[in-house]
């Protein structure tokens, strides 16, 4: 963990400090609905009211919380929040994070789940943004059924995350429509609708899961990148996946595209490298997630797509990057783009098979191509992402214009009709592609690996072998040499060993090691001595001599408090602090493995004998806040 890391996690940590107070205070709850907020202060209130709503309606027996939770600097928000009456049987937790290094969307998503890890309760997460409105007796967008909607399967039906299904318009999202859904149906077997925008039904149980890896919190991960993220770890992990029909979702606000698309992109390159044995080892059947609820007839508001300025962004990204293209793509991918980057507006095409193909060949150059960085490949990898959305609006664009002409009062509808099929034939391009996928993925990475592995042999305790890469990549990949922290530790331990000799064994020149050992003999003879006389007067063998040495113990080492932690409380912290040295001594390749033959309460008490004094510092730290 870096020093930038770990001073964010300390941030993230005294945000949290009070808040998990007040959820010690509640104990434990059924149900918490979390909102992660900027400075929605027009929106918020219209939200927390309609979900209290939905709470009191749909859940009148349930123990139920409120959790807001804002980046720094929506104090504004805040205040709405707190005049917002919940109403009976919910209760409120609302606070901003108190530093800008924690005040991200994935910081205050965090938190969110942590309090209701906290509570042991199921969450729902919404926007802070979200509107409704009026149609025809009607209410669209933000109800309070979506509260139900959303927790229903978790409470009945076992369901572990619950992803909304919006009657979404063609032109929207389209890194959504485009990049990920396709993604998710032909590498993880996922058909879903598409993404769920920050609106979520998440299960305790799953929640333990997002929670039980703190490394994988950052703004790294980007605010657009998180549904992805949230939607494959899930499956990775073998989680009970459902969706829920929501109808229209309305007043998100329209971000920043390449944003959008470079967030979206990494999060789903990177999910797809962390869970290559999930996939790889997966058959090829394709799972329909079950839809809860009636598909409603809500209509979205129209899109307006830009498809001049996404091919002039498509033509000006080529003529930048065609020489990474060309090292990238196949020669025939390269000279299609060329021809577009070349052809007139009214004549631009980018068809699916080409976008389909060209994402195979960007995602095995992000994942396993050494010779570019990554940030180049995403910045390559944009340009054909405009290219694909002009080319998917002017072939709309071309069916829309002879539907008007014969047709003209059904163009909307003929022309949504269209729209699905293809993106269903989009999806059908991934999913043919995918075997020469993966074949090529494993000849990759057989091509990367060595001959004979980069190992060294060395021992710190004579006798037990430690064999590890001769180079590590360090957080910020910077290549580092594993013999020179060997070599660097060894110095360390050589210093304090000679200090030892020279100050507390009184042994002064050149010592010979018959020396050393006869001292620190000597040594131990007198402390035991020592500690038998004057301390702990009582023989071990006997009861009655047992009884007298703890008498002694509790006589010189009074105490006026103690505590005690419960196992999950204990399997908490080491879950946030690993014990590395504890798992490397036991041969334990994760936490989960040693606590099979070791309670939590045991690994903890070890883990004080093994672990450096920092992981030390940061358990007692946080048992210091939190004993009650």
């Amino acid at each position: 963990m870096n020093n930038d890391t770990l001073k964010a996690e300390e941030a993230y940590a005294e945000s949290l400090r009070e808040p998990l107070e007040k959820a010690n205070e509640i104990g434990e709850a059924d149900i918490v609905v979390g909102i992660p907020f900027q400075s929605e202060a027009h929106g918020i209130g219209h939200v927390c009211k309609t979900v209290a709503k939905g709470l009191s309606r749909f859940f009148p027996d349930k123990k139920c919380v409120l959790a807001c939770v804002g980046a720094l600097e929506g104090e504004e928000a805040l205040n709405v929040v707190q005049q917002v009456h919940l109403g009976r049987g919910v209760k409120g937790i609302a606070f901003l994070m108190k530093n800008k290094r924690v005040s991200g969307k994935a910081w205050t998503l965090r938190a969110i789940m942590e309090i209701a890890d906290r509570l042991n309760a199921d969450l729902a997460l919404f926007e802070a943004d979200l509107k409704s409105k009026k149609v025809n007796s009607q209410t669209e967008g933000l109800a309070p059924e979506w509260v139900n909607y959303l927790l229903f399967p978790v409470k009945e039906e076992g369901i572990d995350l619950v992803i909304p299904r919006f009657n979404c318009h063609y032109f929207d999202a389209p890194a959504s429509t485009h990049l990920v859904r396709p993604l998710l149906t032909s590498i993880f077997n996922l058909k879903a609708g598409g993404l769920p925008g920050g609106i979520l039904g998440v299960s305790s149980k799953l929640l333990r899961i997002y929670l039980a890896d703190p490394n994988t919190w950052s703004d790294q991960v980007g605010e657009y990148g998180l549904d992805s993220w949230l939607i494959t770890t899930a499956i990775i992990n073998e989680a009970k996946i459902c969706e829920t029909s929501l109808g229209v979702k309305i007043g998100a606000a329209h971000p920043d595209q390449q944003s959008v698309w470079r967030q979206q992109t990494k999060a789903i390159f990177e999910q797809i490298a962390v869970g290559k044995e999930w996939w790889q080892q997966k058959g090829d059947i394709i799972h329909p997630p079950a839809i809860f609820g009636e598909r409603k007839d809500h209509r979205p508001d129209e899109v307006a797509p830009d498809p001049i300025g996404s091919i002039e962004r498509y033509k000006q990204g080529f003529n930048e990057f065609q020489g990474l293209y060309q090292e990238i793509l196949s020669r025939e991918a390269s000279i299609e783009l060329r021809k577009l980057a070349g052809s007139d507006p009214e004549a631009f095409r980018f068809p699916p098979n080409l976008w389909a193909e060209i994402v195979y060949d960007f995602l095995l150059a992000y994942c396993l191509e050494q010779a570019f960085t990554k940030d180049n490949i995403l910045n390559a990898f944009i340009p054909m992402c405009y290219g694909r959305e002009a080319g998917f609006a002017q072939e709309l664009g071309a069916y829309r214009e002879r539907f008007g002409a014969a047709i003209p009062d059904e163009v909307e509808r003929l022309t949504s009709l269209v729209a699905e099929q293809e993106i269903e034939q989009q999806t059908e391009e991934f999913i043919k592609k995918k075997p020469g996928f993966s074949a090529r993925w494993v000849e990759k990475e057989k091509a990367l690996k060595p001959l004979l592995p980069g190992v060294t042999y060395r021992e710190f305790i004579p006798g037990v072998p430690l064999v590890m890469p001769k180079e590590l990549t360090s957080p910020t990949d910077e290549i580092v040499s594993t013999d020179s922290i060997y070599n660097a530790i060894l110095q360390r331990y050589r210093k304090e060993f000679e200090e030892f000799v020279r100050e507390r064994l009184n042994i002064r020149g050149e010592p010979i090691s018959t020396d050393i050992i006869q001292s620190i003999k000597d040594l131990m003879l007198q402390v035991e001595k020592d500690m038998d006389e004057l301390l702990l007067t009582g023989d071990l063998s006997t009861v009655d001599g047992t009884r007298r040495v703890a008498e002694a113990i509790f006589q010189s080492f009074p105490h006026s408090e103690s505590f005690a932690l419960k196992p999950e409380v204990s399997s908490w912290i080491l879950q946030r602090n690993p014990p590395s040295n504890l798992l490397i001594r036991f041969g334990a390749a994760n936490l989960a493995e040693l606590e099979q033959n070791y309670g939590p309460n045991d690994i903890l008490a070890l883990s004080s004998l093994l672990e450096e004094t920092e992981h030390t510092v940061r358990v007692w730290d946080w048992i210091a806040g939190n004993a009650r």
